[in-house]
């Protein structure tokens, strides 16, 4: 069974290697080496909020193809500021191929001002293939 595993699998693995290398960058993103982890494809940094390019990534892998995609979202974290707690936000969109597909990773990203204060400066998107 293991070489008929591997003639069903290979396929789709390369089908979700290449939706994820398809996907475009999100409106004003620009390449970042922020990202890290096993099947990344891709990386930029966005200023703009969590939900708005996680959803707009979301929409570039539902024209992608007839396969499931799903979103998830949370703001499970907070920074402790002198202020108040700043919220990260974290949303993952997935399409499913089987045992493959492709992952979209948007959070939140956090940089320190001057003062070393943090702040949310926009998204961090990270594309996988699995």
């Amino acid at each position: 069974m293991p070489l008929v595993q591997e003639r069903i699998d290979s396929p789709r693995a390369e089908r979700a290697a290449a939706l994820a290398r398809s996907l475009p960058a999100p409106d004003g993103g620009t390449h970042s080496t922020k990202c890290s982890g096993d099947g990344l494809v891709g990386c930029w940094q966005v200023h703009q909020s969590v939900p708005t390019i996680s959803g707009s990534m979301t929409k570039a892998l539902q024209a992608s193809g007839p396969e499931l995609v799903t979103e998830e979202c949370s703001s499970l974290l907070s920074i402790p500021t002198v202020t108040e707690p700043l919220p990260v936000e974290s949303c993952l969109a997935a399409l499913h191929i089987h045992d493959h597909g492709v992952m979209v990773d948007t959070t939140s990203l956090i940089e320190r001002d001057d003062e070393g204060v943090p702040f949310a400066a926009g998204a961090l998107v990270s594309v996988f293939a699995y």
